[in-house]
C-alpha cells in the first residue's frame, strides 16, 4: 500500500507543468513569510504568532491537495464518456471501450486512467 502511494506520488509529481511550479511555489514563499512574521512577532504578540504558527501547520497540510483539485478542475480538465460495456460469458473479463477528452488548457503528456469493478450484492 505505501509503494502504492510512493508511486502516485512520483507519477503525478513526473508529469508537473509550469502551472504546478507556480501554485506549490507560490504557497512554498507564503508559508515562509508566515513563519518569518511569526518569529518576529513572537515576543510581543504570542498569542498572534500561535496562531499564525497554527495557520501554517493548517496551510501545509490543506494547501496541496487544494492546489491539486483546483488544478485539476481548470488546468487539467478532462471529461470521460463510458461508451459501452459487455462482460464476456464464458471468461471473467469486462470490456469497456469510452473515450477520454482534454478539455483543459494545457496538453496531456501522460494520462493514467484506474478503474473499479464492483460486484452486484442483492440489494441492488
Amino acid at each position: 500500500m505505501l509503494q502504492n502511494l510512493k508511486q502516485r506520488l512520483i507519477d503525478y509529481a513526473d508529469a508537473f507543468t509550469t502551472y504546478d511550479y507556480a501554485a506549490f511555489g507560490w504557497l512554498i514563499f507564503l508559508l515562509l513569510i508566515l513563519i518569518v512574521l511569526a518569529i518576529t512577532l513572537s515576543k510581543r504578540k504570542p498569542k498572534f504568532a500561535s496562531f499564525l504558527i497554527f495557520l501554517v501547520l493548517i496551510l501545509m497540510f490543506s494547501a496541496p491537495v487544494a492546489i491539486k483539485i483546483f488544478l485539476d478542475k481548470t488546468i487539467r480538465k478532462v471529461s470521460i464518456v463510458d461508451q459501452n460495456h459487455t462482460k464476456l460469458n464464458f471468461s471473467k473479463v469486462l470490456v469497456v471501450t469510452g473515450t477520454v477528452k482534454n478539455e483543459g488548457k494545457v496538453d496531456l503528456n501522460k494520462c493514467y486512467l484506474s478503474t473499479k469493478v464492483l460486484k452486484l450484492t442483492g440489494n441492488h
